[in-house]
């Protein structure tokens, strides 16, 4: 089972409409979103109280991934208050690029506590 949230259109508004997501738009047979599954579920638990981490089955849930105009999978996005707040990250990453992506996008605001 996984730690990060499902996504779908019930929930999608209600999840992202306050603080920070990390979203990962995957599909099934896409051999890097296999490969991002554990670095999302570790980001999940491991961000658990300060970022709510999501997932997107772009595949069953094409109305959301083009409302972010994915095109490739996986996509990473960061949204806070409901908006995006950062450029897509696109194909596999490093779980150390998705958390300075997080970083970047919230600043020096002082929102978030980072080990």
């Amino acid at each position: 089972m996984s730690n990060a949230l499902d996504l779908t259109a019930a929930n999608f508004d209600e999840v992202t409409k306050s603080g920070i997501c990390l979203i990962d738009f995957w599909g099934h047979g896409c051999p890097p979103c296999m490969v991002m599954a554990p670095i999302i579920d570790e980001l999940a638990a491991e961000l658990a109280d300060k970022v709510t981490v999501a997932k997107v089955n772009a595949h069953e849930e094409q109305a959301i991934g083009t409302k972010f105009q994915i095109m490739f999978l996986p996509t990473f996005c960061i949204l806070k208050d409901g908006e995006r707040v950062a450029e897509n990250l696109v194909g596999q990453q490093q779980k150390e690029t998705l958390v300075d992506a997080l970083k970047a996008a919230i600043g020096d605001s002082g929102e978030l506590s980072w080990d």
